[in-house]
């Protein structure tokens, strides 16, 4: 069935092509690209998350290969997102992302992981990792080591499937983006997200101890997937629309940029009950090492940051708040 499934991606892969090359694309860019550089436009509409798995038909889905079954999905929902009529871009690539050693959910040596779902689409409880004060010692200094074989596999699969309708963008960069980086959201999956909060007053200096270690370690990985020119412009992050005038657009396969050159983004919503010093003592000091590092960066998610907002300002290069 493998030739069917190819197919069926060769013809989303055509629908998605039109809607990515649509003028209106490119107007929105340059609205991103302002409202971001403060230079006042019209407001502007993300719709950043919307129900689709509960009104998606599933039946729609014909690939068998669970690789191409992903995608398949992905180019459904963009043909969806084309619908919403709001200011979100759609762009003309998919992404393939690198295979890394040790494995990304293996990132600190203890699995990070949820607990068990009851339903497959519900909440999932914490299962932590690190239970005793001495499981600390069970975590490994990461690093950014590609397994280029297996990332091999992967990007030729689909590049050979629809590489020669819509550019195939190689995410080979640091394993530390998004909520991976914020600290925040790896503690509270480590150690459990009501725990860290006894730990703070239990056992401060082990908690600094901590956070030390994953902060040494995120900025290590960093470094070595800069230097190792495997940063791109698509690397870019800041949970909207990471386009400014002070920086290069986003764009695929744009290998051996500096972190000078992207948007970072992080939240701490895990630290959302922590009163502003203590936010400020046990995570935001740590991230801002991180984060200096980028050229420009949006902070906060779902958290209330309502007390916290003149912390915020210590980070240097900050561009954009959610409130």
């Amino acid at each position: 069935m493998l030739n069917n499934d190819i197919a069926i991606l060769r013809e989303l892969a055509k629908e998605v092509m039109d809607i990515a090359n649509k003028p209106i694309q490119d107007e929105r860019r340059d609205l991103w690209r302002k409202h971001n550089s403060f230079h006042r436009v019209q407001p502007l509409i993300y719709v950043r998350a919307f129900a689709f798995d509960e009104f998606f038909d599933f039946n729609k889905l014909k690939c068998e290969d669970p690789f191409f079954r992903k995608y398949e999905y992905y180019m459904h929902m963009m043909k969806f997102r084309d619908t919403i009529g709001d200011d979100f871009i759609i762009e003309p690539w998919l992404t393939v992302d690198a295979v890394y050693d040790p494995p990304v959910e293996l990132r600190w040596g203890l699995k990070v992981e949820m607990g068990e779902k009851p339903s497959s689409k519900g909440a999932a409880a914490f299962k932590p990792n690190i239970i005793d004060e001495d499981d600390i010692n069970k975590l490994i200094m990461p690093r950014h080591k590609v397994n280029e074989e297996l990332t091999r596999q992967r990007y030729e699969k689909l590049a050979n499937a629809v590489g020669d309708i819509i550019n195939i963008n190689l995410n080979r960069g640091s394993i530390f983006q998004m909520w991976a980086m914020d600290i925040s959201t790896d503690l509270a999956k480590l150690r459990g997200l009501e725990q860290i909060m006894w730990d703070a007053f239990d056992r401060p200096k082990w908690l600094h101890k901590l956070l030390s270690f994953m902060r040494d370690g995120i900025l290590k990985v960093q470094e070595e997937a800069e230097k190792s020119g495997d940063l791109s412009l698509a690397n870019h992050q800041n949970q909207a629309m990471p386009y400014a005038q002070e920086l290069q657009d986003p764009k695929p396969n744009t290998y051996g940029v500096k972190r000078k050159q992207l948007w970072a983004f992080m939240a701490a919503q895990e630290f959302t009950t922590f009163g502003p010093d203590m936010y400020y003592e046990f995570m935001l000091q740590y991230q801002i090492p991180i984060l200096k590092n980028y050229g420009l960066v949006a902070y906060g998610c779902c958290e209330d940051l309502t007390t916290k907002i003149d912390l915020l300002k210590k980070i240097p290069n900050l561009r954009r708040i959610a409130v």
